[in-house]
């Protein structure tokens, strides 16, 4: 064998012998590993970044489903009192529990008095009740047809003797008594609104 040769083949010998040789192989899967366990944080905190973003999103539409239904039962009107503002306030928590309901369309809460106390029938008005006189009405009555607080006669309900009337003119109206379920549950097909969703007014 030619020196040469023998100098190539010692040269292996001695590769493959010092503890170096065979690391590279190693460190480079120890490479590849930390490259991925990099990539996978970096996803994760990708992950978390968007379910923050996300987050804020809903808690930013819930803040302005709240802004806009919560305690507000009335249209805008700077003629109204405080006491005025307090009669018709809607309970915070009221608007929290039915929020899934309020994110639909033409839909609200309205907060009603009493008409045997703030339209007594004796024209006598307690001085010491939460009547609201500055509204039409003093918020006994709602028009869903108009979105507002109007008299008896041109509302669609009316709140009297603990129960809710239809008063208005030229209207026909018609109650459903749907039992203590969970108003998110209900449905077109559900007893009690099938039947409504089903009546055809007469044409006059």
């Amino acid at each position: 064998m030619k020196a040469s040769s023998l100098l190539l083949v010692g040269t292996l010998l001695l590769l493959c012998a010092s503890p170096a040789f065979g690391q590279g192989v190693d460190v480079g899967d120890r490479m590849i590993r930390e490259q991925r366990e990099r990539d996978a944080a970096s996803q994760r905190r990708q992950n978390e970044a968007l379910t923050r973003i996300s987050t804020l999103k809903e808690q930013q539409k819930t803040r302005e489903i709240l802004r806009q239904k919560d305690s507000i039962s009335f249209r805008l009107n700077p003629s109204l009192t405080k006491k005025d503002r307090q009669a018709i306030a809607i309970n915070p928590e009221d608007t929290k529990q039915f929020l899934a309901l309020l994110q639909h369309g033409r839909t609200g809460i309205v907060r009603l008095q009493s008409a045997n106390v703030c339209n007594p029938t004796d024209k006598v008005i307690a001085a010491a009740s939460n009547c609201p006189n500055n509204i039409v009405g003093k918020a006994t009555s709602y028009s869903f047809r108009t979105d507002e607080y109007r008299t008896e006669f041109f509302a669609d309900i009316l709140y009297q003797n603990n129960n809710l009337v239809g008063s208005g003119i030229y209207t026909t109206g018609i109650f459903s008594n749907l039992g203590d379920i969970d108003i998110n549950s209900l449905g077109l097909g559900s007893d009690g609104v099938r039947q409504l969703a089903a009546f055809v007014p007469a044409k006059r």
